[in-house]
Parts: C-alpha cells; sequence; structure tokens
C-alpha cells in the first residue's frame, strides 16, 4: 500500500494525487484483514525477520503511517479493522496496529490518530448486507466524534 495510496489510478505509477490540490479533512484506512490472510497463509518470511514476524508488522504499518504523515502533515487518522478473522478472538492485528498507532503518536504528539476495531461477526466471510450498513453506522458515529460533527 505504501507505493499505492498517493496515486489516483493504483495501477499508473504516474497518476499522482495533487498534495497541493488535494486536502482531505480526514483520513481513514482500512487495511489489515487481506494482511492477517497473507501472513497466515505464507510458508515464508523474510529471512531477517523470521523470528521477529510481530515487529516486522508493527514497523510496516509504522512506516507506512509515517508516509502519509508526510504526505498530509495535519490530516487527522482513523485506521479501521473490518468484522472478519482479523479481529476474531486471538487474532494480533487489533494489537499490530494499535503498536503502529502508539509509535505513530509518539512521533507526532500533536497529531490525531485513532482506531476503529469492528467486532467480528463470526465468521471468514465477507460482511452481508445488514453487517455493512451496521458497520457503516458504526463508521459514521466515529467520524463525527473525531471531526466534532
Amino acid at each position: 500500500m505504501p507505493e499505492l495510496f498517493l496515486r489516483v489510478n493504483p495501477n499508473k505509477e504516474e497518476s499522482k494525487v495533487d498534495l497541493k490540490k488535494e486536502k482531505p479533512l480526514l483520513i481513514v484506512i482500512a487495511l489489515g484483514q487481506n494482511d492477517y490472510n497473507l501472513v497466515f497463509k505464507r510458508t515464508t518470511f523474510p529471512e531477517n525477520y523470521k523470528n521477529r514476524k510481530d515487529e516486522f508488522i508493527i514497523s510496516y504499518y509504522a512506516d507506512f503511517l509515517e508516509d502519509i504523515c508526510a504526505a498530509y502533515p495535519e490530516v487527522p487518522i482513523l485506521w479501521c479493522l473490518g468484522s472478519m478473522d482479523a479481529t476474531s478472538p486471538g487474532s494480533k492485528w487489533p494489537f499490530y496496529i494499535e503498536k503502529a498507532i502508539e509509535l505513530a503518536k509518539k512521533r507526532h504528539p500533536d497529531r490525531v490518530f485513532e482506531t476503529l476495531f469492528f467486532k467480528w461477526h463470526g465468521n471468514r466471510l465477507h460482511p452481508n448486507i445488514k453487517q455493512h450498513e451496521k458497520m457503516a453506522e458504526i463508521l459514521e458515529e466515529k467520524i463525527k466524534n473525531m471531526m466534532l460533527w
């Protein structure tokens, strides 16, 4: 994602967001579920991180947050994690994201960073329409509170 988030079209490297024209009110990051699946399905990990998987993931997320902070210096950030198995009981993904956010807060103490971890809906399938609607309500309320709307 670090190489894609500033692209208008993720398939075209030259299609860059104009940071002088585009200033969002809020950045919502919705990442983690696919990472969860990739890591647990992977049989190998970078050699220098074989026994430090947790550290590697936290560092990668913290570095990604640094890239976002550099691109958008004053914009609040909300990191969401969906309701699939990345938020299931025993999953470390909420921990990884919280740790990355903690590092970001230390580096940028005046900046707003928040998280929203949706409750696991009980299976590995994508949420259904009713679950999406409930998640949208929760997200909307979180954004209203963050932005003081």
